[in-house]
């Protein structure tokens, strides 16, 4: 009798665990494998990166994402907001008609000049490795119902 008490003890510990474990993982946290030199220096390849699920919180500018693009995750950053009309020529990004800054770049960007007015409720994301990268000059913009995740770089 007191080796079954045990046993389910044992057990209801190791469900309890299971379940938060589970938990955590489908509705706070996510990690997140980096397969490629997309998101470099920033991201390394073969890199994994903890990442909070996106319940309600605000999308920023320069956030890094999670989102769902076809059927698999792709990390990018946030380079365009909903409502807003995105340039690239030459090798600059400008946002509402103003230049952007950003630092983080790992080399400057050789790409087709363009212009993406930006629909409501869509993101327009870009890899850090411009080159590199495949992102919404490919595939266009993403909407915000296909954001999993935000990256924390800790």
């Amino acid at each position: 009798m007191q080796i079954i008490k045990g046993v389910l003890k044992n057990l209801l510990i190791y469900a309890i665990l299971f379940i938060t474990i589970f938990f955590i993982n489908t509705q706070v946290f996510l990690i997140t494998y980096i397969p490629s030199e997309s998101m470099e220096p920033t991201l390394k390849t073969n890199q994994f990166v903890l990442n909070t699920r996106i319940h309600h919180q605000e999308i920023q500018r320069y956030d890094i994402v999670v989102f769902k693009q076809q059927d698999r995750l792709l990390v990018k950053r946030v380079i365009g907001l909903p409502g807003e009309t995105l340039t690239i020529k030459g090798n600059h990004v400008s946002v509402q008609g103003k230049q952007t800054t950003e630092d983080f770049l790992k080399e400057p960007m050789l790409t087709e000049d363009m212009k993406c007015n930006i629909p409501e409720d869509q993101y327009f994301v870009m890899g850090d490795n411009r080159n590199h990268s495949y992102d919404s000059r490919k595939f266009g913009t993403i909407a915000k119902k296909d954001m999993v995740a935000i990256a924390k770089l800790y």
